[in-house]
């Protein structure tokens, strides 16, 4: 979990860099919206987990719902985007340094769409859902009360280790070998290995009530054939 956030957060500051155009400020906006959605999403799982009972589930449904929306982000913005209102708008912007001088005071529409709007699209709400799984992550390693502190332990550690690793990879491998867009669309298929994986123990391992059953049975497939079907309408690198 903590590889795959440092590694989506990776190749989406790289994005949302080239987006808005360096300034002094850019790291510390956009690090400040990341740390405040997978804070909030955080709350929100910490109220989720103590409600739900197969939280092993939940916690793979989370991730594989994160790689779905950030798959469908990026199509939004680079695909649709243009052709429904916005290419004007898209044209003017990438025809002129951006935020590189800094934000101009009078230009609030530009902000609030390339400096706010885009990286909620294309982070806020994967981040979050990745927030939201956490607490999931901790119940999970934590129902042994024998031990909880050497569990609690292992999931930080792997947290740190993770996020150390997972920049490292997405900075100088994942980039570099396949591109800002490749990067984004190899990790969003791998999240589809966690809907799948959530699939077969939902309806074969847990015996979970007969209407799950058939609700899991009917949707999860349909989610995974809809992560397949936006990861190939995924931009290239030329066309991002």
């Amino acid at each position: 979990d903590a590889t795959d956030q440092s590694v989506y957060a990776g190749s989406t500051l790289g994005l949302l860099d080239a987006i808005a155009r360096s300034n002094s400020y850019s790291f510390s906006l956009i690090l400040a919206i990341y740390l405040g959605v997978w804070g909030l999403g955080a709350a929100i799982g910490a109220g989720l987990v103590r409600r739900t009972v197969d939280h092993r589930s939940w916690y793979l449904w989370l991730q594989f719902a994160s790689g779905l929306v950030a798959a469908g982000a990026l199509v939004l913005v680079v695909r649709i985007a243009p052709h429904v209102g916005l290419g004007s708008t898209y044209e003017r912007w990438f025809d002129s340094d951006g935020f590189a001088p800094g934000y101009p005071e009078d230009q609030w529409g530009d902000i609030a769409m390339f400096a706010l709007g885009a990286p909620a699209i294309l982070m806020g709400v994967p981040v979050m859902l990745l927030g939201i799984a956490y607490p999931f992550a901790q119940a999970i390693v934590t129902q042994d009360l024998g031990r909880l502190g050497r569990a609690t332990g292992a999931v930080i550690a792997s947290n740190i280790v993770g996020s150390v690793g997972g920049t490292l990879i997405a900075g100088f491998v994942l980039i570099d070998w396949f591109g800002t867009a490749g990067t984004f669309t190899l990790l969003c298929a791998t999240l589809g290995l966690a809907g799948i994986a959530a699939i077969v123990p939902s309806v074969r391992g847990h015996r979970p009530p007969p209407g799950r059953i058939t609700l899991v049975r009917r949707t999860g497939p349909i989610a995974v054939v809809a992560l397949v079907a936006l990861v190939a309408l995924s931009p290239s690198n030329d066309e991002l």
